[in-house]
């Protein structure tokens, strides 16, 4: 019986990484983007000046913008991944590209925690719990399912072309899906946007 239970239990977890398998590959492309970005800016002193440079202004810029501002710029940011995921979805040859979205966007966010928390310390690490986790962890977690959708219509389009036969390509399906994360994608802009507002001034970086 316990043997049973067991069996059961680990047919269960099987079951659960076939589903979501996409997903767990997508989590573990991102965090290989995270960790390269973080240890990019200790190991190359060229891509630290640079950083420096570029982020030092992002955070000027943000800190003296109001919410709409702020807000808008996050929106922009965030749909440009999501435009490139919703036209490399429909490629046959998209994969790689779709693949490559949660790295860089895994890398740009280890990049800017690494400098936060390099440069200013806790000060910096406040103002990344705050100020820049919160909107980015719902982004990402969006960003995984739009990435999933576009890979798994590239691959039905990619079946279809190299077998073929007609697989059915669900366009308005997948198309409503977009719309969706692009209407999420207000919602989390306008929580950044606030947020940057409230703390930003807390934790002054």
């Amino acid at each position: 019986m316990i043997s049973g239970v067991y069996k059961s239990r680990a047919t269960g977890v099987i079951k659960t990484i076939r589903e979501n398998g996409l997903i767990l590959i997508l989590l573990v492309i991102f965090t290989s983007g995270i960790i390269f970005g973080t240890t990019i800016i200790k190991n190359n002193s060229l891509v630290i000046d640079r950083a420096v440079s570029l982020i030092s202004d992002y955070v000027e810029l943000r800190g003296n913008q109001s919410v709409f501002e702020c807000a808008c710029d996050s929106f922009i940011s965030n749909l440009v991944f999501l435009l490139i995921l919703f036209v490399f979805g429909l490629c046959a040859v998209g994969m790689p590209v779709i693949m490559s979205v949660p790295f860089i966007k895994g890398a740009g966010l280890g990049l800017i925690s690494a400098y936060f928390y390099t440069t200013y310390g806790l000060n910096g690490l406040g103002h990344c719990i705050l100020v820049l986790y919160p909107g980015s962890v719902f982004a990402v977690m969006f960003m995984f399912l739009a990435a999933k959708a576009a890979a798994i219509s590239s691959g039905d389009i990619f079946s279809s072309v190299s077998s073929r036969k007609n697989h059915e390509i669900r366009f308005i399906e997948y198309s409503k899906r977009f719309f969706m994360y692009f209407c999420v994608n207000i919602g989390f802009s306008l929580l950044d946007g606030v947020l940057n507002k409230i703390f930003s001034n807390i934790f002054i970086v």
